[in-house]
């Protein structure tokens, strides 16, 4: 039979032989003492999702939260007016104990036909009795709690079941799907009981998120999706069909999301071989027919390859690769439909009132190669599920859950036992039905299989050679899936060998058409159509780091480290030794010693992280900037007086001009000009100042006025005329003073851009003065004028 590489990857259903005795407080009778054979995974959650074992969970919601749901409801049209996450707490109860009281976020679930009340409020809230809603508990909810985890889950999702009454429907159909090989939640039984109301068994269905996913694909998830009600895979809306942008993004992006639904929306706007050609290189159609059969095999009426287009799970890859999955299983396993829920293996695929079904599965049946692919899934389906004893399952379940079913407290096992027989009486004759013999050809399942040894490391232009299991007789036709404008591999269609292109995972589906229904050589039946995808990891470009040439750091100072990965990833530094790491710069801590940078360059889709390391030789500080001397009233710019002394930052070691020194003291000996003195380096236990030369400007002492100013007069008579106090508008002074002048009497000093003026008012006297403050070492100068008229 033909085998799916990823059943391999995703499906383990391992027998545990660990049997552990715990309390059993607040359980139904029907609980376990340990896990059963139907445990599958080893992961710390594996064991909630095993039919044979009943957990319950007791939740208490305040008043506030109650009166919120109780105006919950399902919105047709926008569900985003439905009430979202309310507080509470819950206490979960198993074979393993108890565990202690956790802070929750709940909200109701359900579409149009499921979706049930919880409370209601006139005016005082209560827990209804005569209902029975499906619910998702969050365990992060709020900043407090988020990094609370439920056995690794974030959430969690309890089906009421309400369009089920014997209950066994959703979890005998999920393990048909997995055991198939198709990428499926798992499900487990668990009491719900609120505020003391005990609301009976619920399905505690595995999430479709990031932890599901990463179960089945080893190449992780880019985007996901989920769709209702007449919403599909296409570019614009009809009268009756919504279009792929009104599907509801669950992981993912929000900045890219939507782009890669638009490329199959696209794709789907074409038909034929057109069509056939372009979907096989974005999505598995091997995965693709096998849900489409496992819906029609189950009489999922209200699917995405019905005319309700509902109940579906669209996935993509980090490669881009599309696959969609099955949800709201509920109302399957049934021979008693008529109309709409008539589901027939290959019937029209537009329904009463021209209503169509998904436009991936109608385009499918259109075209003759995916037609023949889906029948052999058909026949596939069919096997696995007779192989795995669905029946034989169905009363394993029913021995555990049966009593509890029978005496729920909300629907009292209302026809639980006659559906039950019935889902029986079903699945033990669906393959022994005319329709399913006509659907299914009567040829064999083919075994195909492919697989590429993945190479050590990438490497542009070598060729790596298939291994394939055919038994079909027919030449295989091979395609590259993924992004053609940036592809990672080639592939040759007939002998299967790749050729590496660039880094990544390369993604190659093999396909073999039908045989005839009779092979005219020995008269056997024909093979079915094959398809098989294989996951090859071609290894990254080694990731590398450039690092700084220089090997030192001087104490005291923060340099930016400036470093280059040839990998996108994110980049991360860790100093140790005598120094930090901060805001992209490094600084030494101490003014001796080694600095140990490590860094790291995570991974991107073409490299693998790298770490380097760079190992700093750590310095005293090297001052370059200081002042010439250790007086604070001293600057580089002040003028030293003739006959003045200077005290000096350090020893001289040369010095030019008129100027003289004793030690680290520096005398001025001229009046006009400049010396130049060079000092000596010198060294600190931190800091090393190295030698500098400074130019000292020298200058009289005592001060002198520098412009034209008059010489003193005593009542000088100038009648009604100005007199010429100096030739400027402003007076400075040798000492770099600025003078300012006063007067007193009957006269006033008038200042123009060219010369300082005075002229009498009146009789009497005036006297004018010229006053500039004391300089650097030189006292304060001082003239007075006094004039009459």
């Amino acid at each position: 039979m033909e085998t799916i590489q990823r059943a391999l990857r995703g499906l383990a259903i391992t027998i545990l032989a660990i049997f552990v005795a715990a309390g059993l407080q607040g359980l139904p009778a029907q609980a376990a003492t340990g896990p059963s054979k139907y445990v599958e995974g080893t992961d710390p959650a594996a064991f909630l999702y095993d039919p044979l074992n009943i957990t319950s969970i007791s939740l208490t919601l305040p008043d506030a939260s109650l009166r919120a749901l109780s105006v919950d409801g399902f919105n047709w049209n926008d569900p985003t007016t439905e009430v979202g996450w309310q507080e509470g707490s819950a206490v979960f109860s198993s074979y393993k104990g108890t565990l202690p009281s956790m802070d929750i976020g709940l909200h109701l679930k359900g579409g149009a036909g499921s979706r049930r009340p919880i409370s209601t409020c006139d005016p005082s809230c209560r827990v209804l009795t005569n209902s029975k809603p499906g619910i998702k508990i969050k365990f992060d909810f709020g900043s407090a709690n988020a990094s609370q985890r439920f056995y690794g889950l974030k959430e969690i999702t309890l089906n009421s079941m309400v369009q089920d009454p014997s209950m066994i429907h959703e979890m005998t159909d999920y393990r048909i799907a997995r055991s198939a090989g198709i990428p499926a939640p798992r499900a487990g039984y668990m009491n719900l009981v609120v505020n003391g109301v005990n609301l009976g068994l619920h399905m505690i269905l595995e999430t479709y998120d990031k932890q599901l996913f990463k179960r089945w694909f080893t190449t992780g998830t880019s985007h996901s999706y989920e769709g209702a009600y007449w919403q599909d895979l296409i570019l614009n809306p009809t009268a009756i069909v919504r279009d792929y942008s009104t599907l509801q993004l669950k992981i993912g992006d929000v900045n890219t999301a939507y782009t890669d639904l638009r490329t199959i929306a696209t794709i789907n706007n074409l038909s034929g071989v057109d069509w056939w050609n372009a979907i096989n290189r974005y999505a598995d159609m091997g995965e693709l027919t096998s849900v489409f059969a496992f819906e029609h095999f189950i009489e999922h009426w209200d699917a995405y390859s019905w005319y309700i287009i509902n109940n579906y799970q669209v996935h993509f890859t980090d490669d881009g690769i599309l696959t969609v999955h099955p949800w709201g299983l509920d109302q399957t396993l049934s021979n008693n439909t008529s109309g709409d829920r008539n589901v027939k293996y290959l019937d029209a695929t537009v329904g009463p009132a021209a209503r169509p079904t998904g436009i991936l599965y109608s385009r499918c049946l259109q075209y003759t190669a995916c037609k023949l692919l889906y029948q052999a899934a058909i026949a596939r389906i069919g096997e696995v599920s007779d192989s795995i004893n669905s029946v034989g399952f169905i009363d394993e379940i029913w021995s555990v859950i049966g009593p509890t079913v029978l005496a729920d407290p909300i629907f009292r096992g209302s026809g639980a036992a006659a559906m039950k027989e019935d889902a029986k009486a079903f699945l033990s004759t669906r393959t022994q039905t005319s329709e399913f013999r006509s659907a299914t050809t009567g040829r064999r399942l083919p075994n195909l299989d492919l697989y590429y040894s993945p190479p050590s490391h990438f490497e542009q232009g070598k060729v790596v050679a298939p291994l394939v299991n055919n038994n079909t007789g027919f030449a295989p036709k091979y395609t590259v899936l993924g992004d053609s404008t940036s592809p990672i591999c080639s592939v040759d269609e007939v002998s299967g060998a790749i050729t590496e292109l660039n880094p990544g995972n390369c993604v190659v589906s093999i396909w073999t058409p039908a045989g005839p229904l009779v092979n005219p050589d020995d008269g056997n039946p024909g093979f079915h159509s094959a398809y098989a995808i294989a996951y090859v990891d071609l290894g990254k470009i080694p990731g590398s780091i450039l690092l700084p040439s220089t090997r030192t750091i001087a104490y005291g100072v923060s340099v930016p480290l400036v470093f280059k990965g040839n990998s996108s990833g994110d980049q991360t530094v860790v100093a140790s030794g005598n120094c930090t790491f901060a805001n992209g710069a490094v600084t030494a801590t101490t003014p001796a010693g080694i600095c140990t940078l490590t860094i790291t360059v995570a991974k991107d889709a073409r490299h693998t992280p790298a770490t380097a390391t760079l190992e700093l030789k750590i310095s005293k500080e090297v001052v370059t900037t200081y002042s010439l001397s250790t007086d604070p009233n001293w600057t580089n710019s002040t003028k030293l007086p003739k006959g003045a002394t200077l005290p000096l930052v350090n020893k001289v070691s040369k010095i030019v001009g008129s100027c003289i020194n004793s030690g680290t003291t520096l005398k001025a000996l001229g009046a006009t000009g400049s010396c130049k003195v060079t000092i000596a380096a010198w060294a600190t236990s931190t800091q090393s100042f190295v030698s500098k030369t400074f130019t000292v400007t020298l200058a009289p002492n005592p001060q002198v006025w520098l412009q034209k100013v008059a010489l003193p007069v005593a009542k000088k008579k100038i009648g009604s005329a100005r007199f010429t106090l100096a030739n400027t508008d402003t007076v400075t002074t040798s000492g770099g003073q600025e003078g300012f002048f006063g007067y007193v009497g009957n006269c006033i000093v008038e200042v123009t851009p060219r010369a300082t003026f005075v002229q009498m008012t009146g009789t009497g006297v005036c006297k004018v003065n010229l006053d500039a403050e004391a300089g650097y070492k030189v006292g304060a100068i001082h003239r007075v004028w006094t004039f009459t008229k």
